[in-house]
């Protein structure tokens, strides 16, 4: 690798910053306290309150500017162009960084959403509770939605695919005198694994959880676990 100097960022990970700059080829690098990669803030003290901080930042701003659309939007109206601009940008990479900030931070983050949903429902009195606001604009909290978020990713990571159970039922050689115990052959059959794979195929066929079904894709998961 062939390391830009006009580019490169240089973090120090620690309590104390111990080092001010870094020399490279002639040139001096300065170490930074935080760096942005992607658009999500990394910090040397390895938190996220500078993540959180310019989502907040960028949150606000976007909510007074849709409290000003609002007198121009029906509800629906309001409520998709939130989905997109409001909910997209304040928590992009959520997953990554919101379950892990502190939880002032997510209680700012929650009163900001309320704040839009009043805007959304015509509430500038405060008249309904946060249970009405919820149901009435089917929008969940940030904690519940980062939470759903992160589910559908751990499902697609932890599920069997279905091409995986199906390459392990062709490949697979069940002795008969005994039942449950087999093992593997590669494609060609020519060859089998040292392994024992007792009760592998069993224990995938026997899973009756709807998130771990093979007749279950994860499109149909989702929308199961989003009721």
């Amino acid at each position: 690798m062939v390391v830009n100097q006009t580019k490169t960022e240089v973090l120090f990970v620690g309590r104390e910053k111990l080092l001010n700059e870094i020399e490279l080829n002639g040139n001096i690098l300065e170490v930074a306290n935080r760096i942005k990669a992607l658009g999500v803030y990394i910090t040397g003290a390895l938190n996220w309150d500078d993540q959180a901080e310019a989502a907040l930042v960028k949150g606000r701003k976007i909510t007074g500017c849709f409290r000003f659309l609002r007198k121009y939007l029906t509800k629906d109206q309001f409520l998709k162009a939130a989905s997109a601009h409001f909910y997209g940008a304040v928590f992009y990479a959520s997953s990554v960084w919101f379950e892990q900030c502190k939880q002032r931070f997510k209680t700012k983050f929650k009163s900001l959403h309320y704040q839009l949903l009043r805007s959304a429902c015509r509430d500038i009195n405060y008249m309904k509770s946060k249970v009405e606001l919820s149901l009435e604009s089917k929008r969940t909290t940030p904690m519940e939605w980062n939470r759903f978020a992160t589910s559908i990713k751990v499902v697609k990571i932890v599920r069997q695919p279905k091409h995986l159970a199906d390459l392990l039922d062709r490949t697979l050689y069940t002795e008969p005198r005994k039942e449950g115990i087999g093992r593997f052959f590669d494609e060609s059959k020519s060859k089998w694994g040292k392994q024992s794979l007792q009760n592998r195929i069993s224990f995938m066929n026997g899973m009756t959880e709807p998130w771990l079904r093979r007749d279950m894709t994860n499109d149909a998961i989702r929308i199961l676990m989003k009721k």
